[in-house]
């Protein structure tokens, strides 16, 4: 009933005009959602529906030449930091990363760790990962499609180390709250939570516009929602389950916050 009226609530005052016109808003998210993240953000945002086209050995120079100059130079305040600074936690653990994307993420910690488990809704975003792993040489590589809420029962159990690199404050709390809890219910106890989002500061600074309009400003015009985070209002779409701070600060000339959080053991 109150996930009913949150959807009411955020349809009458948030949903832009075309979305209304074609039914699909926030009715259908993961549908909804998949316009947008085909094209996804690297050094340049691209477009995996036309990357999938491409031969191997051009994927794969594309690909290391796009993670090199998004980790590196300038970008590395963005990306390249966390790369360097959580490799050493990665040995022996099973790493789920949510939206996943172009697997930049995903395919540098699978250089250690002993599985990862790539998440997305997009299936080209998928098979662009796939393809790049194989060609890598590294099989320990899965993905999982999300197509609904019933896909996230495919996810491990008692996995160690969530990633979501950007995914989780690009739709409103009544589609994201439900992931999260079920994401968060399959983190074994211990387990770290690494999540990137946009802080309230970077949204008063770019005019504190409704969601719907700041994600054209945040990641480009088709983006159909972007909203800002804190602490406590990550945490608390974790509920009942209960998380540690290990740390949470901005970065990047505070365009991104980061969560870094410990899963508490069940009392």
């Amino acid at each position: 009933m109150i996930i009913n009226k949150l959807r009411r609530v955020w349809r009458r005052r948030f949903c832009n005009p075309a979305a209304e016109a074609d039914a699909t808003c926030w009715d259908r998210p993961i549908e909804f959602l998949r316009q947008k993240w085909h094209e996804v953000p690297g050094h340049l945002r691209v477009n995996t529906r036309d990357l999938i086209n491409l031969p191997d050995d051009e994927l794969l120079t594309f690909w290391q030449r796009e993670f090199q100059q998004a980790t590196s130079g300038d970008l590395y305040s963005g990306r390249g930091w966390y790369h360097e600074k959580y490799l050493s936690d990665m040995p022996s653990c099973h790493l789920v990363d949510f939206g996943s994307g172009l697997g930049f993420d995903s395919l540098h910690f699978a250089e250690v760790a002993e599985q990862v488990t790539c998440v997305d809704i997009v299936p080209e975003n998928l098979e662009v990962i796939n393809r790049v792993a194989r060609l890598l040489g590294r099989d320990n590589v899965t993905t999982c499609l999300i197509s609904g809420l019933e896909s996230f029962q495919a996810l491990p159990e008692n996995y160690d180390i969530l990633l979501a690199q950007g995914s989780l404050h690009h739709a409103p709390a009544h589609v994201v709250i439900p992931e999260v809890q079920a994401l968060a219910g399959r983190l074994r106890p211990g387990g770290r939570w690494l999540q990137l989002a946009y802080p309230k500061s970077r949204w008063i600074r770019e005019g504190c516009l409704p969601f719907h309009r700041w994600g054209k400003i945040t990641d480009g015009d088709a983006t159909p929602w972007a909203e800002w985070l804190d602490l406590d209002t990550v945490i608390s779409r974790m509920g009942p389950l209960e998380f540690d701070t290990h740390a949470s600060f901005e970065f990047h000339n505070g365009e991104f916050i980061w969560f870094d959080l410990i899963k508490r053991s069940a009392p």
